[in-house]
């Protein structure tokens, strides 16, 4: 088995784990331009803080969502809605920037914005 098949592997039973524990969310990410969403599992990361490595440096929260890849190749300005436990449409969040550094061949995250 390789490294990725590996990650796929694994991320996907901790994904079911965290979901099962209430930390993980059912959504359905959009891409620009369909008609109709894709159901995924979802990591949501709120006030993640980032500091900057330059000269003046600025702290600035942001939330993050991490997708396995295995379910979406999300993409720049894709929508994501989370789903409440009843199906209904929750939290909706506009995909702004990938997070460089932090993604993997199983795991991609985003920066998002509401809306």
């Amino acid at each position: 088995m390789s490294q990725a098949d590996f990650l796929r592997e694994f991320d996907a039973l901790a994904f079911g784990a965290f979901q099962a524990a209430g930390l993980g969310d059912r959504a359905r990410y959009t891409a620009p331009g369909a008609v109709s969403g894709v159901p995924c599992d979802v990591l949501v990361d709120r006030q993640m803080t980032e500091y900057g490595n330059g000269v003046a440096d600025v702290a600035a929260s942001h939330v993050v969502v991490g997708f396995r890849r295995a379910q979406v190749q999300p993409v720049r300005l894709g929508a994501l809605v989370l789903l409440r436990v009843d199906g209904s449409d929750g939290e909706a969040f506009r995909l702004d920037a990938e997070v460089e550094g932090l993604s993997d061949e199983s795991i991609v995250r985003w920066v998002v914005s509401r809306g």
